[in-house]
């Protein structure tokens, strides 16, 4: 199978593939990302059309269409059949209206129309259930589309400051303290895309997390770090993405305009202060060029996430102490957290999923939050301390957590993957505990009894969950051992200091 290391799926970001080439050329996607694209389209087709359905009986009243006593049969049977699809489609969908899931309103609707045992009513109290039916389709036709255009957003911000800068003239560097990017040969727009995506997601994680009223993104200090950061890692991970002759001044723009969109920094004045004497910028610029540097050494023995630290939050926060406005911070960070999502409202919604799950699937789940947990903990050598004996000082690791976890369990629940949504799912809820356990013992009591409740109806089914999702080579005793000492103590156990 040929790849071609120069073009990279706009969606997903793996390497185009022979297989991929058609569907490349069409919409600049994977071949899996376009099948998924036309499955949603798909769907939200039938959704319209199955909406003009249910208008049909009231312009009957209005037309006189004459229609007979099996078209409403008829209507009754696909009104069952596409609510029921809909219900069984939607079954991992985060939408609600009125606290209740999307999933069981549809299937409370496919049971109002069932022709098994049918609800008889009078045509006059039907029109309006009809239209209102035919309402309520349209109205979730139009957030699906919605949040497919939600989903897209950062991708089109990223190709369209691509555009914008693509012809910048760049700046001779030579003479300045900052080192100068070297020039290469011009790519393919979509390794510059691919090439930005990888620095820009983790900044906006962590960027999600700053209050904007402090200043700091507004700073010289920010925007040294941040491109100290892209410099590094851009100069010295090409080969390890497959990123060789990315255009390295241009993915540099994209990432400055993206990430500092809305405030007074940008690419131009990044360009300016190469040219000044700013002793504030170049020791931020070098302490982001240390730490790309740091990250790298990470990824020689893990993979690359968006919810890697990258220590821009660690960075803001010292930027914050030397100008004494840390007071706070700290309460400014869970208040974005909370806006950000509603945590008692999640937790709730997945414990009562767990209901309908199977103890051997539960075990499954198990085996799988274990291997994540333990290649997360390798990734960041200080995450075990968060959830068995955190400090003080391991508060922001834990909301950069929280933040960087949600992100990626909607990215994951929007793509259909839902058993991997599932174990950071559960990861969240006892980060999420373990920073409320002061301020609410019920959802802390409530995330620790999550645990416990997988942990034990998943124990007579662990071994075989071991045996089928572990490599031959993986000591299967150790990870079982591993599996079962493992406990979030800190849900229990006070932070010291606090």
């Amino acid at each position: 199978m040929n790849i071609d290391k120069s073009q990279r799926c706009l969606r997903c970001q793996i390497e185009i593939y022979s297989e991929d080439k058609p569907f490349f050329r069409d919409k600049n996607l994977c071949k899996s990302c376009y099948e998924n694209d036309v499955t949603d389209q798909n769907i939200n087709l039938f959704v319209l059309c199955f909406a003009v359905l249910f208008f049909i009986p009231p312009a009957d009243l209005i037309f006189d269409f004459g229609l007979e006593y099996g078209f409403f049969m008829l209507l009754r049977v696909a009104a069952f059949t596409g609510f029921a699809y809909l219900a069984y489609k939607n079954i991992y969908s985060q939408f609600k209206i009125a606290d209740l899931n999307i999933s069981i309103i549809f299937g409370g609707i496919a049971i109002l129309y069932n022709p098994f045992f049918p609800i008889e009513l009078t045509r006059f109290i039907w029109t309006p259930i009809n239209i209102g039916t035919g309402v309520f389709l349209l109205g979730f036709f139009n957030q699906q589309r919605v949040m497919r255009q939600f989903i897209t957003d950062t991708e089109i911000q990223i190709k369209n400051t691509t555009d914008k800068h693509k012809n910048i003239p760049k700046n001779n560097l030579e003479d300045t303290k900052a080192r100068p990017l070297e020039p290469e040969p011009k790519p393919e727009k979509e390794n510059v895309l691919g090439a930005a995506k990888l620095i820009i997601d983790p900044l906006l994680v962590e960027k999600s997390l700053m209050e904007p009223t402090t200043g700091y993104l507004d700073s010289d200090e920010a925007l040294g770090f941040v491109a100290g950061f892209s410099d590094g890692f851009l100069q010295s991970s090409a080969k390890h993405f497959g990123l060789e002759g990315t255009d390295e001044d241009l993915a540099m723009v994209t990432i400055l305009e993206v990430v500092f969109e809305g405030t007074d920094n940008s690419a131009d004045r990044f360009y300016e202060l190469q040219t000044e004497d700013n002793e504030g910028f170049f020791a931020a610029q070098m302490q982001g060029g240390e730490q790309a540097f740091a990250l790298l050494d990470k990824l020689k023995t893990a993979s690359f996430s968006k919810d890697m630290q990258i220590g821009w939050l660690k960075e803001y926060n010292h930027w914050l102490d030397k100008r004494g406005k840390t007071e706070n911070s700290s309460k400014w960070q869970i208040s974005a957290l909370e806006n950000l999502f509603e945590p008692v409202e999640m937790l709730i919604d997945f414990v009562k999923r767990l209901d309908h799950v199977g103890d051997e699937e539960l075990a499954a789940l198990m085996v799988w939050t274990t291997k994540e947990r333990l290649k997360f903990f390798e990734m960041s050598p200080d995450a075990h301390l968060w959830f068995s004996e955190p400090k003080k000082e391991h508060l922001e690791d834990l909301l950069n957590y929280q933040s960087a976890s949600y992100v990626k369990i909607k990215a994951l629940q929007s793509s259909g993957k839902t058993m991997e949504a599932s174990f950071h799912m559960i990861m969240l809820h006892l980060a999420t505990g373990i920073l409320h356990r002061r301020t609410d013992h019920a959802f802390s009591e409530a995330a620790i009894n999550m645990w416990i409740t997988i942990r034990e109806r998943s124990r007579n089914h662990i071994a075989d969950a071991i045996e089928r999702h572990l490599e031959e080579h993986e000591d299967k005793d150790a990870f079982l051992a591993e599996l079962y000492s493992w406990q979030p103590k800190a849900l229990l156990d006070p932070i010291e200091d606090e």
